[in-house]
């Protein structure tokens, strides 16, 4: 056995068996305070062997008590206290040094441990114990001046030159070790640091890539359907009568819709990054679901003339609770990805049950094409962010680059994980498992009496003229009686004047903004305290702003989705 593994192994003993979690420099402290009692007993060992019998009571009292504090720290560590243990180690160090100088005098060298102490408060302190370290500072300082220029309370023990000798020697190891100690710990630190600071110059420059890319892509995504909305609106403006009007606002609407799609992705992506959206499962008709589904993506497999095809297993189950939206997504990302890359052939939709668990089946969705294919060594790299496929057997395709790593993202929401298998020239299978729990009544628009919309109040606050005036159209059409405020004052005022059946309210607004206008309904008495506040906003932090977000009865995204709040009103109001 070597030299170096002969240490580990001791080292390894004398740490014990640490948690999951604890670092190296968690275990060099753990071992530096089981070595402290080992070199310094026997110190007091020799003198307790050689001078037993000549000294005290007192000297034997203390020699006792100083063997109990050396090994208290230990003690902790054995029963896994570790951080008390450190606490109690470095500040009663000062103190037994002191003692062992009281008891040995100058001439051992052992008030250099002083000076060494300096240190503990870098390796046995975190950075945020900023108190402690202080109190440690001052309390060394104050026993290293006592002992300088104070007087010992303990007349030093009388030894012969032999036990002097071996006393320095232990002494000098001991100081050598400790010293060892202290520039290992904070050659440690340095090198973490210089390892930290890397791998921040590497995030950095990472992020600065991905800033890029973000923005190369995004400039053009964005571009090429606002192109379209801006140049058909200006068409439309000078010839309002055109013989191909039709078209133009059908092409108006495919790219109206093109950017908004994009700018969700986008909205996604950032929600998904950082945690901020969650499922809200309910009970949905799941065939009925896939064919709308289908259906959405079906022009678009068309034009392409292609084939859409939905084929779904007799064993699956009717109603099933589960986020419709979320879903949608996910399926739309990768029938939409499939569509963009397939020229000819089908891409097909099979959705079958693969098991069950009690009230919940294991559903399998499975999208298979028939194009180009995906390269063996970038099936890992389709999943991260504005990733594409760069092969050059597939022309690059327009796309944010952002709809599988969004699917990816969704399905770890329902602890589920997308997989692929792809050949080059034949096309690919895209699948994931999902656990669906059966069963509940679905409720229905069409079920719902849609006519109890007719003549209820509601004030609509909003400070956009465009956007104001659209969603009273849009109301309006519904039978409802639209009032309209211009700021949060405004909607204050109507308030305290007459009773709302709902209100919907933007955020962000001049005079006062949505938040504050919110907050003031809510807590000062008028007749609208208790009516449904709804935030009608395109501002998608606003739901994770703790302080206001309890006002309201929910959040409303702009654009207005017409069916989502279709459905809304009717739940609040019908």
């Amino acid at each position: 056995m070597s030299l170096f593994h002969f240490s580990e192994k001791t080292f390894d003993y004398l740490a014990g068996p640490l948690p999951h979690g604890y670092s190296p420099k968690d275990r060099a402290q753990i071992i530096s305070i089981n070595i402290f009692p080992i070199f310094l007993v026997p110190i007091l060992g020799l003198a307790l062997c050689f001078l037993w019998q000549d000294q005290s009571s007192v000297f034997k009292m203390i020699a006792i008590l100083l063997i109990i504090l050396c090994s208290v720290p230990v003690v902790f560590n054995v029963f896994k206290k570790f951080d008390l243990a450190k606490t109690i180690y470095t500040f009663q160090s000062p103190f037994l040094i002191l003692v062992y100088c009281w008891l040995l005098g100058e001439n051992f060298g052992i008030q250099y441990f002083f000076i060494i102490l300096f240190g503990y408060p870098f390796v046995f302190f975190r950075s945020d114990q900023k108190q402690k370290t202080i109190l440690f500072f001052i309390y060394n300082a104050l026993c290293l001046l006592y002992f300088e220029l104070g007087k010992s309370p303990l007349a030093p023990l009388k030894l012969d030159e032999q036990i002097t000798f071996e006393i320095q020697l232990i002494v000098l190891f001991v100081l050598a070790i400790f010293c060892a100690i202290l520039i290992l710990s904070f050659y440690y630190m340095l090198k973490r640091n210089e390892q930290s600071l890397e791998m921040k110059s590497s995030e950095l420059e990472k992020a600065y890539g991905m800033k890029q890319d973000f923005l190369a892509t995004m400039s053009h995504e964005l571009r090429t359907p606002l192109n379209a909305v801006v140049t058909i609106s200006a068409l439309l403006d000078e010839s309002p009568n055109r013989k191909d009007r039709d078209k133009l606002i059908h092409l108006l609407k495919f790219s109206a819709n093109n950017l908004l799609s994009i700018i969700n992705d986008i909205l996604d992506f950032s929600k998904l990054e950082v945690s901020k959206i969650k499922l809200d499962n309910r009970p949905h008709e799941f065939k009925e679901l896939l064919l709308e589904i289908k259906e959405t993506h079906k022009n678009l497999a068309d034009e392409k003339g292609l084939a859409l095809t939905l084929s779904i297993d007799k064993e699956i189950d009717d109603v099933y609770r589960l986020d419709d939206v979320k879903l949608g997504q996910i399926l739309g990302n990768i029938i939409g990805n499939a569509i963009k890359f397939t020229e000819l052939g089908r891409i097909s939709m099979i959705i079958k049950k693969i098991g069950d668990s009690g009230y919940h089946d294991i559903i399998r969705f499975e999208i298979v094409d028939t194009g180009s294919g995906i390269p063996e060594e970038e099936l890992s790299e389709i999943f991260e962010s504005f990733s594409q496929v760069k092969s050059v057997t597939t022309r690059k395709k327009d796309g944010s680059g952002l709809g599988l790593a969004i699917v990816k993202r969704l399905l770890n929401l329902y602890d589920a994980e997308i997989k692929v298998e792809s050949s080059i020239g034949k096309g690919s299978r895209f699948y994931f498992d999902l656990s669906l729990k059966r069963g509940g009544q679905v409720l229905k628009l069409e079920d719902e009496k849609i006519d109890a919309l007719l003549g209820k109040k509601l004030l609509l606050v909003e400070d956009n003229a465009i956007n104001s005036m659209v969603a009273q159209k849009l109301l309006a059409s519904w039978g409802i009686i639209v009032m309209l405020a211009f700021n949060g004052e405004e909607a204050i005022a109507k308030c305290k004047a007459e009773e709302y059946d709902l209100i919907l309210m933007d955020l962000h607004m001049p005079v006062m903004d949505g938040f504050n206008a919110a907050k003031h309904i809510r807590e000062v008495e008028n007749i609208n305290i208790y009516t449904p506040i709804f935030a009608l906003t395109a501002d998608v932090t606003g739901e994770t702003n703790r302080t206001y977000n309890k006002y309201f009865d929910g959040f409303l995204t702009k654009p207005i989705q017409k069916e989502k709040l279709q459905k809304l009103l009717v739940s609040q109001l019908s």
